[in-house]
């Protein structure tokens, strides 16, 4: 498994939490992050991510939502992991999976999935439970102004329904 980061101290901090598990063979890439098809997977940063194409799955290390479509579809993403928050038993785990051909938490598909912050506000009391009229009064806007907008969400991220807006919203991480 490679580990490609340009950030030496997050690199090794990396390789030092995959290389407690006696079951990973882990190198550290090349200096120009270059990886061959030698490996299983890699880890990769977003910044690796979006500089290189990868020959094997690859798990990505970042603080941000999502990664490009374009990126996506060229590169076989098994998961998208919290730079900020991940422990080295999720990293791990991950890494497993993603040796074993398993997609963990598949990234964001679309750039158009983004909701501008109005919206993104909607959809957050929409999870608290506030009905249309609760969510005009909150927001000072007149009730036929937010049905436009939850029609909107909806739309903009595929969903069915209300709940399914929810629903999806906490999945890709908008709400």
């Amino acid at each position: 498994m490679a580990v490609v980061e340009a950030n030496e101290v997050l690199r090794r901090g990396v390789v030092a939490c995959l290389a407690d598990d006696r079951g990973l063979d882990v190198t550290p890439a090349a200096p120009d992050g270059a990886v061959s098809q030698e490996f299983d997977v890699a880890v990769v940063s977003s910044e690796a991510a979006a500089k290189h194409r990868f020959p094997c799955p690859i798990v990505v290390c970042s603080d941000e939502r999502g990664l490009s479509p374009s990126f996506a579809a060229e590169n076989e993403v098994a998961a998208v992991l919290p730079r900020g928050s991940m422990t080295a038993a999720q990293l791990q785990a991950t890494v497993h999976a993603a040796v074993t051909g398993l997609t963990v938490n598949p990234p964001i598909e679309a750039a158009g999935e983004q909701l501008d912050p109005r919206s993104a506000s909607v959809l957050e009391l929409i999870a608290d439970g506030l009905s249309t009229r609760e969510i005009a009064d909150r927001l000072n806007y007149s009730e036929r102004t937010i049905k436009k907008l939850i029609s909107s969400v909806e739309q903009t991220l595929d969903a069915r329904n209300r709940a399914h807006a929810v629903a999806l919203g906490i999945r890709r991480g908008v709400i």
